[in-house]
């Protein structure tokens, strides 16, 4: 009987030493898997922030495309006006002659 109570408590022993091993290396594998994963986040995590940077440099250069386009536009703008102010001076101008030719027209008859 005390042999076997002997036996018994040594199996018990037995026992939980094969639990805690079983538990330590499920714990072991958890932890492995842990790392595993927080690498790869730290790898999408490193992608993301490399496309974040490619998204700033592609927002950026469209910004700056966009501002020499709308300066662009100021300037065509800008020389359609100085056309229409020319064309108003010609037309002036010609106006202005057509008024000199006759007031020297005028003139000249009175001289005679």
């Amino acid at each position: 009987m005390l042999s076997e109570s002997v036996t018994q408590r040594q199996e018990m022993g037995n026992q939980l030493k094969q639990e805690a091993l079983l538990e330590r290396t499920s714990l072991l594998e958890l932890k492995a898997k842990l790392k595993k994963e927080r690498e790869d986040l730290d790898r999408e995590s490193e992608v993301m922030n490399k496309e974040k940077l490619d998204f700033d440099l592609i927002r950026s250069e469209i910004k700056k495309q966009r501002d020499m386009l709308e300066q662009q536009r100021q300037d065509i703008k800008r020389r359609e006006k100085l056309e229409v102010t020319k064309t108003d001076l010609q037309v002036l101008k010609e106006h202005e002659r057509i008024q000199f030719d006759e007031i020297n027209k005028d003139k000249a008859t009175l001289k005679i």
